[in-house]
């Protein structure tokens, strides 16, 4: 490649993004008011911040060294105010045309960022041939420390020499008076000017498209080119010869094969930034669920106390509850066997009534029976029973005799005698008894039997089993 590129990009800026941009390329003047801000950009090497440089308009369009961010800040906004943007509007009943002030728009491009650079190989170590450098990958050459750290103080002068002149060539083309500052950036890999500019008209409206020329799209292709064309000229003038290449984001031409080696280094790239990206989302996920999970944890641990409180609360009300069933249970258990005992006093208390009328009774009758008959003697049941034999029996038993010299009416009268001794205890089922005896003992017989089933009804009303015989007599 003969002669060197330049990089000559643009972008606009919103006011809302502007104090962040302001915060970036003006970093060491923050440095300098002793504020250390992280910036998000890996290319910046903080120990080489000390050589940037950063300017900002005084107000009357020149340039100088901005002692605070705020300068611009302020310098942007009054440049704002003293713009004035209108639209067009038709009378409906005269049909004049008029043009009627308008407020200008949250999202308009209040500013335009515009990046300065001249070709990497013209400010690189020397010592590095372009065929290496070619053949480094972006990481590769990302560690690389910036251009400054090997220029001599004659390079230096030299490569600010020509920034300036691109500087000047924006100034020119946006109006000095517009410029909000200008700042040098040599603690990149590159050095290069970051400048921002205020698009007005010349008329006096803020507006990007119309001063960079992008109201239609063959429109800002031409402005593009002559914009690019204007400043490579000029760069000319300074001895730096420019091309009709150009560097975009800091890269220069490649020949066809490294680029498609560049492409293919890329798309592997790509592909381990694709699953380094699952993993990290899949790590991402599991940390979530582990945070979750610790969160769990940490409540359940803080609900602890609560709970237990709570676990002890119930338990004590739940065992109240129990006892108090208990005892109610127990109570109404003690009052039916009062109920049930008071039942079989009441019963017992009448069975004892009824056993005392019933012996009341059995006195009366056994009164009214009188008292018993003697009972009658030896000889009047002799007489009784041999009145009942015949003289031929008691004949023939008087005249049989035994060999002991006894007759058979003599064992008889011996057997008799016997018997009529067990009739006296009640032991000879053919004992006989006189009328008045056996009248006596069937009445007092039949109250005995009376007596019986009395308690034996008695028993089976009250289940007591208080059916035991009363021996009367």
């Amino acid at each position: 490649m003969s002669g060197w590129s330049t990089s000559y990009r643009w972008i606009g800026v919103k006011r809302a993004v502007f104090v962040g941009l302001l915060r970036h390329d003006a970093r060491d003047v923050d440095r300098q008011n002793g504020r250390e801000i992280a910036h998000s950009n890996a290319m910046i090497d903080a120990a080489y911040t000390a050589h940037n440089r950063t300017l900002v308009n005084d107000g009357t369009g020149a340039l100088v060294p901005m002692q605070r961010v705020e300068e611009a800040v302020a310098f942007l906004d009054t440049r704002i105010a003293q713009t004035q943007n209108t639209r067009k509007i038709t009378d409906k009943h005269s049909g004049e045309v008029r043009e009627v002030p308008v407020a200008i728009r949250k999202d308009a491009s209040v500013a335009v960022e515009f990046v300065l650079m001249l070709d990497p190989r013209y400010t690189r170590d020397p010592g590095i041939s372009d065929l290496s450098y070619d053949a480094m990958s972006p990481e590769e050459r990302a560690v690389l420390p910036p251009d400054v750290a090997h220029m001599t103080p004659e390079a230096i002068a030299d490569v600010r020499e020509k920034l300036h002149a691109m500087v000047a060539e924006v100034s020119e083309l946006m109006g000095s008076d517009n410029v909000v500052f200008v700042a040098e950036h040599w603690d990149e890999s590159h050095p290069h000017v970051q400048m921002a500019v205020v698009p007005v008209t010349a008329d006096g409206k803020l507006s990007k498209k119309q001063v960079l020329g992008e109201r239609t799209m063959a429109a800002a292709q031409a402005k593009y080119a002559a914009m690019h064309d204007s400043m490579r000229e000029r760069l000319r003038s300074f001895g730096y010869e420019a091309t009709s290449e150009r560097v975009d984001a800091g890269r220069p031409h490649q020949p066809t094969a490294d680029f498609k080696a560049s492409k293919d280094r890329t798309r592997r790239e790509k592909a381990s930034l694709a699953v380094a990206k699952r993993d990290a989302d899949k790590l991402w996920e599991e940390r979530q669920h582990v945070k979750a999970q610790r969160e769990a944890l940490v409540r359940e641990k803080d609900e602890l106390p609560q709970l237990r409180s709570k676990a002890r609360s119930a338990g004590y009300a739940e065992g109240r509850e129990l006892a108090e069933r208990d005892i109610q249970e127990a109570l109404l258990a003690a009052q039916q066997v009062y109920r049930d005992a008071a039942a079989e006093r009441d019963a017992a208390v009448a069975y004892t009534a009824r056993l005392r009328g019933l012996n009341s009774d059995i006195e009366r009758e056994l009164e009214a029976a009188g008292a018993p008959p003697p009972a009658p003697t030896y000889d009047e049941m002799r007489a009784a029973i041999l009145d009942e034999q015949s003289a031929v029996m008691v004949r023939f038993l008087k005249s049989v005799k035994r060999p002991d010299g006894t007759t058979l009416f003599d064992t008889y009268e011996t057997y008799a005698k016997a018997e009529f001794a067990r009739s006296r205890h009640g032991q000879h089922p053919l004992g006989q008894r006189e009328p008045g005896f056996e009248n006596w003992r069937n009445r007092t017989v039949a109250v005995q039997r009376r007596l019986n089933r009395l308690s034996l009804t008695d028993s089976a009303d009250t289940g007591k089993g208080q059916g035991d015989d009363h021996q009367l007599g």
